[in-house]
């Protein structure tokens, strides 16, 4: 009988170690204020939600959640500022989300201080607005990302996969938007060479400003958009399958392209003139 109590004592001990792992593992609020004038902002994070947003302020300033299972390393130096998330995989709740640890990470910076912005997370939403950069890179997985009120001198990349992509007010000289298995929808793009991507989802664009080349690709869905210029400056090239095709394809006069692409969906694009 005493080694069956020394038993579940020892039991209830262990259960008693392990809630407090799941269920007691609180959060603390941080904030992190720029030293400095930023020229660039690396994000490397993971199932967390993601914000970065221009503002008036002069220096930047980063507001995030630590855990016993999740801190987070920040380095600034020579202008760039770096936040990589570390995760303490001695907690089993890190494994299995028990602890209930996610967070939000938002970033504000001044809106026309940056040259690069490098983001990355997983499994979590990112949005971004309101900023002038001269490249972009934003990266996510199995959610959305939101981007609004961008001027990107050079080049802008942003994928994700099982998550929808809205685009609004961006303004750029190369962008790629790429998703899977969900939407994609875009309005007020003006780009040189621009790839909007998805599959399993429509797509749908709205005043798009075309300087070079313009390529839409989809599948089991159908394209929708409306292009700023004349049909006429555009060779075109259109493609579906089991739905209708317009405008069809047609070479125009001018070196503008234009690649639309989808299969079991309508392509309906019309232009401004």
């Amino acid at each position: 009988m005493k080694k069956i109590a020394v038993g579940l004592i020892l039991v209830g001990l262990a259960v008693v170690s392990m809630s407090s792992v799941f269920f007691h593992n609180r959060q603390t609020n941080k904030t992190y204020h720029a030293k400095e004038a930023l020229e660039s902002i690396i994000i490397d994070d993971k199932n967390t939600p993601v914000t970065v947003v221009g503002t008036s302020d002069t220096r930047a300033t980063v507001e995030y959640k630590e855990s016993r299972n999740s801190k987070y390393r920040l380095k600034e130096r020579g202008g760039i500022l770096t936040l990589e998330r570390k995760d303490n995989w001695f907690f089993f709740s890190s494994w299995f989300s028990f602890g209930n640890d996610q967070g939000e990470v938002v970033v504000e910076v001044p809106k026309d201080q940056l040259e690069n912005l490098d983001l990355e997370t997983s499994n979590a939403s990112v949005s971004v607005k309101n900023l002038s950069v001269d490249s972009a890179d934003i990266e996510t997985s199995n959610n959305e990302i939101k981007l609004s009120k961008l001027k990107v001198s050079d080049t802008i990349d942003a994928e994700t996969s099982n998550g929808k992509i809205t685009l609004s007010d961006l303004t750029f000289s190369d962008g790629e938007f790429i998703t899977s298995n969900s939407k994609l929808e875009a309005d007020r793009l003006d780009g040189k060479n621009i790839l909007l991507e998805t599959s399993n989802g429509n797509l749908k664009f709205d005043n798009v400003k075309v300087g070079s080349e313009l390529t839409v690709d989809s599948s089991n869905a159908s394209i929708q958009g409306y292009i700023i210029g004349k049909q006429s400056d555009f060779e075109i090239n259109s493609d579906t399958s089991n739905g209708q095709n317009t405008p069809g394809n047609s070479e125009g006069s001018g070196e503008k392209v234009l690649d639309l692409n989808t299969s079991n969906g309508d392509i309906t694009v019309k232009f401004s003139e």
